[in-house]
């Protein structure tokens, strides 16, 4: 970085280590979501008596 003071260069390297960590943690947060959901479905149905599900796939009432 030409032509930038110290401290300019330690903020804009600061910044662009805070904005990689950011991406990390977004791509992990990503990663996990489905996980998530998908364990708070399991406890819901698991506590519920009304099952969670496709409704495309739930049985017609006769």
């Amino acid at each position: 970085m030409e032509n930038v003071g110290l401290p300019e260069a330690c903020l804009h390297s600061c910044a662009g280590k805070l904005i990689y960590s950011n991406h990390c943690l977004m791509a992990t947060y990503i990663q996990l979501m489905p996980v998530l959901v998908q364990r708070h479905i399991a406890d819901y149905e698991a506590t519920s008596s009304v099952p969670v599900g496709n409704p495309k796939t739930k049985e017609k009432p006769q």
